[in-house]
């Protein structure tokens, strides 16, 4: 059972960080997989290593 939840948890935050790499402009996809297989070196990376948001211009 705790590895069970290990990996939701995992899964979770993977899909957070692949929400928030596709608002910053960045691959979701690598990023997202990276942070499910090996959370503890890439969320870090991630958290160092990310753009700033792309916002709209006002119209």
């Amino acid at each position: 059972m705790p590895s069970l939840i290990g990996i939701l948890v995992a899964l979770l935050v993977a899909i957070l960080v692949g929400q928030d790499a596709k608002k910053r402009g960045m691959n979701a996809w690598v990023w997202g997989i990276g942070v499910f297989l090996v959370l503890i070196v890439f969320l870090p990376l991630y958290f160092i290593l990310r753009k700033p948001k792309i916002e709209n211009p006002p119209s």
